[in-house]
């Protein structure tokens, strides 16, 4: 039975908003306000059934009272605005009004359906950013000197926006970086549909672009040359053509075939090194045997990353003893309530910071497979990090090592403020602050 009322009621929402729709569209040109009125009326009518037959049905679907709670809640909210709108601003649109109120309680019930919490978080901000504007015109309209400070209020809300663009408009950050025998890299950082965007890359040296409004402002000498508009993860063997298609749009046709000619060069040379690692290109190996600059280039990476993982291993086990020994010295619940709200928002802030998005592959062998395995080893601290984004592929029958990478992630400026603020309302936290600033 219940399967059949859901059934049913779709040919019931969906014959609701037609005759909505209808309404609407005769109500433009109608002359007649007595008839206007009427019309409108009758959309709130329909308005409230569309509300109660929609959550009814969510609520015998899902058996959450807290669907009834958003239904009380929103037909209380209509009813309210309605009646408010009607009385203080007489000569305001009621079709206006009306299709506001439709298209909000389409919107309360598709977030009903994704999380009623949310949905009830969502309605006492409407509830306040509406009676919030229908306060502040009455006491524009009432106080006599605030209607000549016309050009005040214009000022004000550019600074709000601004200031709102600034906290809530996230800065966005993507790129790629690859090794097989020479580093590269590509980052992009921009912020509000790049409007200033900055834009660096590295082929043997740094280039950096910085524009505004898409000109651009500073960046290095010879910048134009190679700075991709976004940066994406390039195969350390692609060819001319795939990277051409990547920096098109911004190098000329002498500076293409230069680069053409510089990554053809580049894979030539890398094809001879392989070939003579592998032992087929010995004729091709040059007096300098760039097979043992190779391999001195990996011991010292395999040494780096082993000193890497060794100093991460020592600093945490000094930043272990030092937790403890503090530890040990909080007395009180309210000071380990402050040390765990320290820890809680420096995660929160961290993982707001860090790509949301991040993958990557590294190839690696050397010529004694316990020097790979103890690499190995010693990424496996690494790999987590990714969320099992990171492929690690060890080849222990030779030497290579290639890799690539890419992320992207985002940073508001808001976000970071209202988490830093949650630990500056604490009062213990002040105290703790004001003491180690104070020495």
């Amino acid at each position: 039975m219940q399967e059949i009322i859901v059934q049913i009621s779709k040919y019931v929402l969906l014959f609701l908003m037609a005759l909505y729709t209808f309404l609407a569209l005769i109500s433009i040109g109608q002359k007649d306000a007595v008839k206007r009125r009427g019309r409108a009326n009758s959309q709130l009518a329909i308005m409230l059934i569309f509300d109660g037959s929609a959550f009814i049905i969510l609520f015998m679907q899902s058996g959450d009272v807290k669907m009834l709670v958003i239904l009380a809640g929103l037909v209380l909210y209509t009813v309210l605005i309605q009646l408010l709108y009607r009385l203080i601003y007489k000569k305001a649109s009621l079709a206006v009004l009306n299709n506001m109120c439709m298209l909000l309680s389409i919107g309360f019930v598709i977030q009903s359906r994704l999380g009623t919490s949310t949905a009830i978080k969502q309605l006492i901000i409407v509830a306040g950013s509406s009676a919030l504007g229908l306060v502040i015109p009455v006491i524009i309209r009432r106080v006599k000197t605030m209607r000549n400070l016309g050009w005040i209020y214009a000022v004000l809300g550019i600074l709000l926006l601004l200031l709102l663009l600034i906290l809530l408009v996230p800065v966005r950050y993507s790129g790629a970086a690859s090794y097989a025998g020479a580093p590269r890299a590509d980052v992009r950082v921009a912020w509000l549909f790049s409007l200033v965007s900055l834009e660096v890359r590295y082929r043997k040296r740094l280039k950096w672009r910085l524009r505004l409004f898409g000109r651009r402002i500073a960046g290095s000498r010879r910048a134009a040359q190679g700075i991709r508009q976004s940066p994406a993860p390039a195969s350390p063997e692609a060819p001319p053509e795939a990277e051409t298609a990547l920096t098109g749009d911004i190098l000329s046709p002498e500076e293409e075939r230069e680069l053409e000619e510089e990554l053809g060069r580049e894979i030539r040379e890398g094809r001879e090194r392989r070939l003579a690692r592998d032992g087929r290109g010995g004729e091709q190996r040059s007096p300098a045997a760039p097979g043992k600059s190779i391999a001195h280039r990996l011991r010292e990476i395999a040494e780096k990353v082993m000193g890497f993982i060794r100093d991460i291993r020592d600093g945490a086990s000094e930043a272990s003893e030092k937790i403890s020994r503090i530890l040990e010295e909080i007395e009180g619940e309210e000071n380990r309530r402050t040390a765990r709200l320290l820890l809680r928002q420096a995660v929160r802030i961290l993982r707001h910071i860090l790509p949301g998005k991040a993958d990557g592959r590294v190839d690696f062998g050397f010529d004694d497979p316990a020097a790979t395995g103890k690499v190995l080893a010693a990424l496996a601290f690494v790999w987590p990090a990714f969320g099992g984004g990171l492929e690690i592929v060890p080849e222990f029958t030779r030497k290579t090592f290639q890799a690539n990478a890419r992320f992207a992630g985002r940073v508001r400026l808001g976000t970071l403020l209202i988490l830093a603020g949650r630990m500056f309302l604490d009062r213990n936290f002040r105290h703790w602050f004001r003491k180690i600033i104070g020495g």
